[in-house]
């Protein structure tokens, strides 16, 4: 994951001085899996703790963003409805 202080989205980037590092939620997700798969193929090389814990946190981010993923549709769900 890209780290930084801003979000990473569009909506919050203001008047163009920033760039968004996605953008699409979408585009985070796959990233999150990304390095998800990531880490499961260096755990089964090398069963670390430290490791399983990363991967645990990735697995919530992901949760997480795929919540938002899903509540952003619902809401174009329904804006196109009413």
């Amino acid at each position: 994951m890209k780290k930084g202080t801003t979000t990473p989205l569009p909506p919050y980037c203001g008047d163009g001085w920033l760039v968004p590092e996605y953008d699409d939620v979408a585009d985070i997700i796959a990233e999150v899996w990304g390095a998800i798969s990531d880490l499961e193929k260096r755990i089964e090389d090398n069963h670390d703790r430290g490791l399983e814990v990363k991967l645990n946190y990735y697995y919530e981010l992901s949760v997480y963003w795929e919540y938002v993923y899903l509540m952003v549709e619902k809401q174009k769900f329904y804006d196109d409805i009413f």
